[in-house]
């Protein structure tokens, strides 16, 4: 409560309504940071994903298959901390901006 002419009003307080998906500021900055960290790593090291036919059948059988993206995801989180000394969290929706970024950069 705060005090403002006499009167007492309640502050609100920020945070995810129930439903959404939204972040708050001290969740997006550091993913923001980690996305920089990863796009830097795509654009020096010329990283495109490969669909090879060994992964293209095995998924045609219903078998599990891993790409080289987690193996960077994982690195980078890795180096970020090395440099930055914070822990960067690799999930699905950092995954899911990575696969955007690629497509984007393949057409």
């Amino acid at each position: 409560m705060c005090s403002v002419m006499g009167e007492k009003k309640q502050l609100v307080e920020p945070r995810t309504l129930k439903g959404f998906q939204d972040l708050l500021p001290e969740q997006v900055i550091p993913r923001q940071r980690l996305l920089r960290v990863i796009e830097s790593v795509f654009e020096r090291y010329g990283y495109a994903p490969l669909e090879t036919p060994l992964l293209e059948a095995a998924r045609a059988r219903g078998n599990r298959t891993a790409d080289g993206l987690s193996m960077l995801l994982h690195q980078a989180a890795f180096g970020y901390r090395a440099w930055l000394g914070e822990k960067a969290v690799v999930d699905a929706d950092i995954r899911r901006v990575l696969e955007a970024e690629i497509a984007r950069r393949a057409a």
